[in-house]
């Protein structure tokens, strides 16, 4: 009667079937060992293969790329803060 059971349940999921399969291929169904189950400890991961570096595409032509802006130039000798502040009022 279960396996009329069983045939019935296949036929919305199927696995029932898969169940049958492999306890038919073993025999009896495996046998339950008591206590904790054996830790299995799961294989290390593959080393990850690191691609081979890219070469770069060579840079297209046109602007080049924006280069850090330079410091303002000392102000000319007529122009230097000295000079002015030695034209200044104080300097008469």
């Amino acid at each position: 009667m279960r396996v009329d059971h069983a045939v019935g349940g296949a036929e919305t999921g199927g696995n029932e079937l898969l169940t049958q399969g492999q306890f038919s291929q073993k025999g009896d169904p495996p046998p339950v060992v008591p206590g904790p189950p054996p830790v299995v400890v799961p294989p290390p991961p593959p080393p990850v293969a690191v691609p081979p570096p890219v070469a770069s595409p060579p840079p297209k032509p046109g602007p080049p790329p924006p280069v850090a802006e330079p410091p303002p130039a000392p102000p000319s000798s007529s122009h230097s803060p000295t000079r002015h502040t030695s034209s200044g009022t104080r300097a008469h």
